[in-house]
């Protein structure tokens, strides 16, 4: 059993499970102190700090500290010395053991990072990583801090969580079937992460015409946004996304909450109106 002939394998799953723990409390960190709120009235949206009261004893900064120096601590662990990194030991392990016992340290794997399956977490996750450079208050939140470390730490998750996803390919396990299993579907549910071509392959399967849009994207967010404030299209701004996200060849590489955060026109540069000159408008 090679690497594995000295150790036990509860142990080993324990390891893994504690190392997703980290990085799913790291998430909960930032749904648990930000939130998204949109202005209908001003037509934006913002991230905010959510206030909580003494009682709470929640102090974002220290806690952030606190995960950072556990997360740090598994690390340097060295995976007892046998491997260079979390992701060595999962592809030795998957490697000398068979598919039922990949399939276990998957469930164990997706059981322990539940808050990277969660819409609301990802949407303000994503929204974070996008605005930071352009928004001096995320900026001051984020930057040189501990709270900056928590990010880190969920961005070093993420790749080896999609780096797992890859591997299982190899293995012909479908890791997407798994964690469908293991989650109930519903609209507070994004388990793409544990099949990044979903939606490509989705795309192929229906044979749908992409449209190659030349304009700038925030002049096709803008009519969208038009048409739904207007009455004409009923579906929901996230309906919207992913039709613009499949459709159209110009968000083929964009986020989801990115197109999402458009159509509801934050006032960043980023998602700023057109220009006058620029915009189509769609008249009463």
């Amino acid at each position: 059993m090679g690497k594995f002939t000295e150790r036990c394998i509860e142990n080993l799953l324990g390891e893994l499970q504690v190392y997703a723990e980290r990085a799913n409390e790291a998430m909960s960190l930032i749904v648990d102190n930000f939130q998204l709120t949109y202005d209908e009235q001003e037509d934006t949206v913002d991230l905010t700090r959510i206030e909580h009261p003494d009682w709470y004893g929640s102090d974002f900064e220290k806690e952030c500290k606190v995960g950072l120096e556990s997360y740090e601590g598994i690390i340097n662990n060295d995976i007892d010395n046998l491997f260079e990194n979390y992701f060595d030991l999962v592809e030795s392990y998957f490697s000398e053991f068979e598919e039922k016992k990949r399939c276990t340290l998957l469930r164990k794997l997706m059981s322990s990072s539940s808050f990277f399956i969660w819409h609301q977490s990802l949407v303000i996750y994503d929204y974070i990583c996008d605005f930071k450079e352009q928004d001096c208050e995320l900026m001051e939140t984020f930057e040189g801090s501990y709270a900056n470390s928590v990010l880190c730490i969920i961005d070093d998750f993420y790749s080896f969580i999609r780096k797992v996803v890859d591997l299982c390919k190899i293995y012909e396990i479908d890791a997407y079937e798994i964690a469908t299993s293991l989650f109930s579907t519903s609209e507070d549910i994004e388990l793409s992460l544990f099949d990044k071509d979903y939606i490509a392959e989705e795309l192929i399967n229906k044979n749908e015409v992409i449209m190659n849009w030349k304009g700038q994207n925030n002049v096709l967010t803008d009519m969208f946004r038009q048409a739904k404030n207007k009455g004409y299209l009923t579906n929901s701004l996230p309906d919207i996304a992913i039709f613009l996200k499949e459709n159209f060849s110009c968000f083929a590489n964009t986020k989801l909450s990115t197109i999402e955060t458009q159509l509801k026109n934050n006032n960043s540069s980023a998602n700023a109106f057109p220009k006058e000159e620029k915009r189509i408008k769609i008249d009463n």
